[in-house]
């Protein structure tokens, strides 16, 4: 029985060791994803029919992304398990996760360029600037997509070269990495800048409006800053560690991230009205419905228990569940 030869300790830590730890993460982190879409249809029966099936098709290619994930994780422990060559060739269920994770990608990013439009028609003085964003977000999600497949294909084509010809043909597209790490970062921080730009414009007088605008901003930064510094963070171990799939171990991550993002965006409805109305109830309010300054979409109507003494407030504030 012929012995199985030694594997350079810097390529199992680099490579195996990363893709173990950004699984291990990943799928934590889709854990929580299947948390919050039972909340989400266990709290919101009666919400809008296209947000259930944008967060049924997001869970389902999730589902799917993740198994991918473990397969490909799989093939190259196991089935390969010696050949330490073989992670240095493109695995094929890495490569259809690229089309997979870049759908889910697509929709949570047009989802949060629609809520953009929506937030920025209302508080924008310019009627371009909504348009402006929202389109530059759309348009620079389906370049991702575009690259991302790109990328796919030609790691396809080039799965049965000799690992020489594959690193040979893979360095003429380096700047395909590049532009996709640097737009996936763009995008994630147009989206949180212009939805924390809104939400600061939304400020007013009242102490339970900052509050809940405050916690906008806070759910809105989420959305969008930790899946930028995750981006950035890839882009840059690419550029130093070209060698080592860390950036594929932080990619597992950013999908699982944006699924919980657009998640948490709509599960967090919720939570601020509940949060409101017990600061409502301390005060004495009566039935009042929850909006922002401005002409946003979607207003709150938060039962409170009656009391003899009510307060009727003319000034609203939207909060957009868009």
């Amino acid at each position: 029985m012929s012995a199985v030869p030694a594997i350079p300790q810097n390529l199992i830590e680099g490579n195996h060791g990363a893709l173990f730890i950004g699984l291990l993460v990943a799928t934590m982190l889709y854990g929580v994803a299947c948390a919050q879409s039972v909340i989400y249809f266990y709290r919101w029966k009666k919400d809008r029919q296209l947000f259930k099936n944008v967060v049924l098709i997001i869970w389902m290619l999730d589902t799917v992304s993740l198994l991918q994930a473990i397969l490909t994780l799989y093939n190259w422990l196991i089935t390969d398990y010696g050949n330490f060559l073989a992670i240095l060739k493109p695995s094929t269920t890495a490569l259809a996760q690229m089309f997979i994770s870049g759908v889910s990608d697509f929709i949570v990013r047009s989802f949060f360029a629609r809520r953009a439009f929506i937030l920025l028609k209302g508080n924008s003085r310019s009627s371009l600037v909504p348009w402006l964003v929202a389109s530059t977000i759309v348009i620079l999600s389906i370049f991702m997509y575009i690259v991302g497949c790109s990328l796919g294909s030609i790691g396809f084509r080039v799965q049965s070269q000799s690992t020489v010809d594959i690193s040979a043909r893979m360095a003429k597209y380096v700047w395909m990495q590049y532009a996709y790490h640097i737009t996936s970062t763009a995008v994630d921080s147009i989206i949180a800048g212009s939805l924390c730009y809104t939400l600061a414009k939304s400020r007013s007088s009242f102490k339970q409006t900052n509050n809940i605008v405050i916690q906008l901003m806070a759910f809105s930064v989420s959305s969008g800053l930790v899946t930028s510094l995750f981006a950035l963070s890839s882009m840059v171990l690419y550029a130093v560690l070209p060698q080592y799939l860390i950036s594929l171990a932080i990619g597992w991550i950013i999908g699982q991230l944006h699924v919980n993002s657009l998640l948490l965006s709509l599960n967090s409805r919720s939570i601020l009205r509940e949060r409101y109305g017990d600061l409502s109830n301390s005060g004495g309010f009566s039935h009042e419905a929850v909006s922002f300054p401005g002409r946003m979409s979607t207003q709150y109507a938060i039962p409170l228990k009656e009391t003899r003494a009510q307060v009727n407030i003319s000034k609203e504030v939207t909060i957009s569940s868009e």
